[in-house]
Parts: structure tokens; C-alpha cells; sequence
């Protein structure tokens, strides 16, 4: 059985459906992908056995035959890798998966049957659906995939995940915390939907962000039950199991009516940062001064008696303020603003600060909330 592919968009499609894919797995069927040849196209699913890959590639030439069958992810990638953009002919053998190029051909073994792999799970009658922007998915994933507790995860598992939480009908919230920063994504959606939510994986977040075309004017559908969600866009679908918990009442911690605020230069204030963050100590505690058109930092490491102190012109008209924030955390808030200046909103010391950028997106709203430090 002889079919043909061009080369870059084979690679291409393993590539992106190789992403769920690991060397190392509990079970040796997870080191494969799964390939379904039907008259014109060739499916291909990748699988950890929690989240699965799929995509569809054209052929060139339809063919009669129909095949279900499996091949090592590792050796495939790796025997494509170095190919030109050219045709390929696949020739499916009884145990042998041979690619013929111009310049040659390698052959891998084909395995018929994998009773070990894993079967995909199915969605419920009981499915709600969110349609969206390909763009604003694969923004809020990449922002939110920074800010997770990967160490409480292990305790508290919702913690290692992005919550979405649909509320008043037409918001949708994508949000996720570390522990010391609550990041939050909200869009407004087109039509209502029942108020409803649900948690992934961090790393069903960063193969969202990497599968998606940033930019793109595709439309992403995401259909969700009680135990599996599913995502699809630009010609791949994500399924994954969701991360069984209640996430915490993060809307409840948000300030209802900040008093003061404070506009700055995003790009001066990292540089202020960096500086003083060499002199700090290894808990990263700045003093913050923030008092009319002025903003003043320090930096203090008693052990090594050194210390560091700058100022910067800001925008501020308010009562004279001294905060306590962890400057590595505000750092990285500020390096993942994509804005030239900041808004920094805040009732008191011993309360959340708020940034957000002063641009937002069209039906989009980006912010962060930094909790002080004692």
C-alpha cells in the first residue's frame, strides 16, 4: 500500500502532535503515534495518555484503502527532520513503514496493533461550548502558563492549573496564580452562556499557546463537560482531562474600588528593577516610596552590606506611600505587560496591588494582582 505526502507538511503535523509526547513514559504505547489512513487523508494522534493531539493531513493522490496503525514518534521525527521540502511515497508493509525521497529511503517498524494505547475519551451529551478567537486563546494561555504553583500542585492540584470561569453570562475569565501573583485574562464572549467553568493542566495550556497561531483570524471551539474538555483550532483538536477540584474564589480577592493610582514607564521601571535587585536580599524585598510624580526604590541586603537606592518620575497624585513587594514577582509581571506604560492601582501598604497595561485589546482586559510583602 503506497500513498503520497508532501514532506514539510508531514513533518509539520508530527512535529506539532509530537509535543504531548515523551521519551520517558510509564508505558512503552506512549512513545507512539497513532496514524488512521482513510481515502484522502491521514489522521495522526499523539497521546500522554491525559491530553491527545490530533490532526488531519491531505494526501496528494487518494488512495481505496483504509488502515489504522502505529509508528515510533522518536524514530519518525528524527529520520523527517533533515528532509527538503519534496514529495514523499509511504509504502505500508505487513511490519515496515518505508519513506522513499529523491535521495533515498529509511524504513521503521509498523505495528498493525497496540493494545496499551490509550483510547480517546469521549465528551458527554452534557457539553457546553465557548467560540472564540484563536488569538485571544493562545494569548491568555501563554501569559497564564508563567504564573502557576507547580510546587502546591502536588498538594493542591487545582493550583497547578488555568481556571476558565464563565460568569454574567458573557465574561470569560482565564486565570491562574502562583501563590504570590494572580494573573487574569478576560474577554467578553459574543453570545450568553450558562455560568459554568473549569480547570487544565498547565501543560494543556502551553500546547494551546504553541499549536495556535498568534494572530491568526481562526476560530477556536472549545467544548467541555464535567471530566474532559476539548479544543479546536487551526486544524488541530486538543483533548485533555480536566483537573478535578474548586478553584479558589479569586474574584472575591480583587480590591471592589482602588483609591489610588499610578501610571509608569514599563521599560524604566525594569531597568530600576534590575539594578536594584542585585543589591536586595535573597527574598527579593523592595521598599517602594511612591509619593507625588515620584517613585522610590530600594534595595537592601544586610548580610552583605549592600544596599541600592533610585528614583524615577511618575505619574501620581495621591498620599505618600511605602510598600514592601517581592521584586523578582513584580519583574516578571512587568516583563510579560506588553504596553510601553503600566497602571499600578492600590487602596493601601497592606493590600493587593493591582497592574494592568494602559492599552488593553478589544473586548480583552489583562491584569495582575501582587500581594505585599510583611
Amino acid at each position: 500500500m503506497k500513498i503520497k505526502i508532501n514532506a514539510k507538511r508531514f513533518y509539520d503535523g508530527l512535529q506539532s502532535v509530537g509535543r504531548v509526547v515523551s521519551n520517558r513514559n510509564v508505558s512503552p504505547a506512549l512513545g507512539y503515534f497513532m496514524l488512521k489512513l482513510s481515502k484522502d487523508e491521514l489522521e495522526v494522534t499523539g497521546s500522554d495518555s491525559e491530553i491527545f493531539i490530533q490532526t488531519t493531513l491531505p494526501l496528494d493522490e487518494p488512495q481505496d484503502n483504509c488502515y489504522i496503525f502505529y509508528l515510533s514518534s522518536w524514530q519518525l521525527l528524527n529520520g523527517l527532520k533533515e528532509l527538503l521540502d519534496c514529495q514523499l511515497t509511504l509504502d505500508l508493509l505487513d511490519s515496515e513503514f518505508v519513506i522513499y525521497y529523491p535521495q533515498g529511503k529509511f524504513s521503521i517498524p509498523l505495528h498493525p496493533e497496540m493494545r496499551d494505547y490509550p483510547s480517546l475519551p469521549n465528551l458527554s451529551e452534557e457539553t457546553e461550548e465557548i467560540i472564540l478567537s484563536a488569538s485571544v486563546i493562545t494569548h491568555a494561555c501563554s501569559l497564564l502558563t508563567q504564573f502557576v504553583d507547580m510546587k502546591g500542585a502536588e498538594l493542591r492540584p487545582v493550583m497547578g492549573g488555568m481556571h476558565f470561569n464563565v460568569h454574567n453570562n458573557t465574561g470569560l475569565d482565564m486565570v491562574s496564580t502562583d501563590g504570590h501573583v494572580l494573573s487574569q485574562f478576560s474577554h467578553q464572549l459574543n453570545e450568553e452562556l450558562a455560568d459554568n467553568g473549569f480547570i487544565i493542566s498547565s501543560k494543556t495550556a502551553g500546547i494551546i499557546a504553541n499549536l495556535s497561531k498568534k494572530g491568526s483570524d481562526d476560530i477556536c471551539t472549545i467544548k467541555f463537560d464535567s471530566r474532559n474538555v476539548q479544543f479546536d483550532s487551526n486544524g488541530y483538536t486538543i483533548t485533555a482531562r480536566l483537573i478535578d477540584g474548586k478553584y479558589p474564589n479569586y474574584r472575591g480577592i480583587w480590591p471592589p474600588s482602588p483609591s489610588c493610582e499610578m501610571t509608569v514607564d514599563r521599560q524604566g521601571m525594569i531597568s530600576v528593577l534590575k539594578r536594584c535587585l542585585i543589591f536586595s536580599n535573597v527574598y527579593s524585598r523592595m521598599a517602594i516610596t511612591i509619593r507625588k510624580n515620584e517613585l522610590i526604590m530600594c534595595g537592601e541586603n544586610m548580610d552583605f552590606q549592600c544596599s541600592s537606592t533610585e528614583n524615577m518620575p511618575v505619574n501620581y497624585d495621591g498620599p505618600e506611600t511605602t510598600v514592601y513587594l517581592n521584586g523578582n514577582n513584580l519583574l516578571n509581571i512587568l516583563k510579560t505587560i506588553n504596553d510601553d506604560t503600566v497602571v499600578i492601582r492600590f487602596n493601601d501598604p497592606t493590600k493587593p496591588f493591582i497592574l494592568i497595561p494602559e492599552k488593553q485589546e478589544q473586548e480583552t482586559e489583562m491584569s495582575f494582582l501582587l500581594m505585599p510583602m510583611a
